[in-house]
C-alpha cells in the first residue's frame, strides 16, 4: 500500500516537473525568437571585456571599502571593550555588534572572491586591450582578499582567545572548528546542512537552464558535463563523509 502511495506520488512530481519543463522550455524559444540572439549577447560581451579592467578596478574599490569600514569599525570596539564590559547588560550587545562587523567583512569578502575570478575569466580574451593589467590587478586582489580574512580571524581570536588557530595553516578550518564550543558547533552544522540543500536545488536548476540553452543556442556538451559533475562530486561527498562520519 506504501509502495502504492509512493508510486503516485513519484508520478504527480514528474507531472509536476515536466509542466514546469515545458512553460520553460516554450518561454525560452519564445525568447530566442524575439531577440538577436548573436547581435545582442555580442555587443554585450564585447563592450563587456573591453572595459573588463575597470569593472574589476570598480568592484575591487566598492567592496574594499565596505569591508575595510567594518574591519576598522570592529578593532576601535575591540579596544574599548573593557569599558563596555563594566557594564554587564551591554555585554550581549557589544558582542552581537562586534561579530556583526566581522560577519559583514568576511561575507562581502567571499563574495567579492567569487566575483574576482568570473571577472577574471572575462579578463583573459584577446578582446582586452588591458589584458597584463587586469591580471595584476587580479593577484593583488587575491593577496589583499587573503590579508583581509587572516585580519578578521585575527580580531576574532583577539576576542576570543580560545579560538587560536592559524588562519594560514591548511588544517584551519579543521582546528578552528575542534576550538568551537557544541553550541558554535551546532549552528555550523545546521548551516553546512541549509547550504548543502540550497546547493543541491542551485545545481539542477542550472542543469536544467544549461540544458535548455544547449538546445536553443548550440553551446556544446561541456557545460552540461561541468556543471553534472559537480553536482554528482557534491552528492557523493555528502554520502561519503556521512558514512564514514568525518564531516
Amino acid at each position: 500500500m506504501e509502495t502504492k502511495k509512493d508510486f503516485i506520488k513519484i508520478i504527480l512530481w514528474m507531472l509536476v516537473g515536466a509542466l514546469i519543463g515545458g512553460v520553460g522550455m516554450i518561454s525560452f524559444i519564445f525568447l530566442a525568437d524575439k531577440m538577436n540572439e548573436v547581435t545582442i549577447f555580442s555587443t554585450i560581451t564585447l563592450w563587456f571585456v573591453h572595459h573588463i579592467f575597470w569593472i574589476q578596478l570598480g568592484v575591487a574599490v566598492l567592496m574594499f571599502a565596505i569591508v575595510f569600514h567594518s574591519l576598522t569599525k570592529a578593532s576601535k570596539q575591540l579596544k574599548e571593550k573593557a569599558a563596555v564590559y563594566e557594564n554587564d547588560e551591554a555585554e550581549e550587545a557589544f558582542e552581537a555588534a562586534f561579530d556583526g562587523l566581522l560577519n559583514r567583512a568576511l561575507i562581502l569578502n567571499s563574495a567579492h572572491f567569487t566575483i574576482s575570478f568570473v571577472l577574471f575569466g572575462f579578463a583573459m580574451d584577446k578582446g582586452n586591450p588591458l589584458f597584463w593589467a587586469s591580471l595584476v590587478l587580479f593577484l593583488a586582489v587575491a593577496v589583499i582578499e587573503a590579508l583581509v580574512d587572516s585580519r578578521a580571524i585575527r580580531l576574532m581570536q583577539k576576542n576570543d582567545p580560545v579560538k587560536d588557530a592559524d588562519p594560514l595553516a591548511l588544517d584551519f578550518q579543521e582546528t578552528l572548528l575542534a576550538k568551537c564550543d557544541e553550541a558554535e558547533q551546532l549552528l555550523i552544522y545546521q548551516a553546512s546542512w541549509k547550504s548543502f540543500k540550497f546547493m543541491q536545488n542551485a545545481l539542477l536548476l542550472a542543469f536544467i537552464i544549461t540544458f535548455f540553452v544547449k538546445m536553443l543556442f548550440d553551446t556544446g556538451n561541456f557545460p552540461i558535463v561541468l556543471i553534472g559533475g559537480l553536482w554528482l562530486a557534491q552528492s557523493m561527498s555528502y554520502y561519503y563523509y556521512a558514512i564514514n562520519r568525518k564531516a
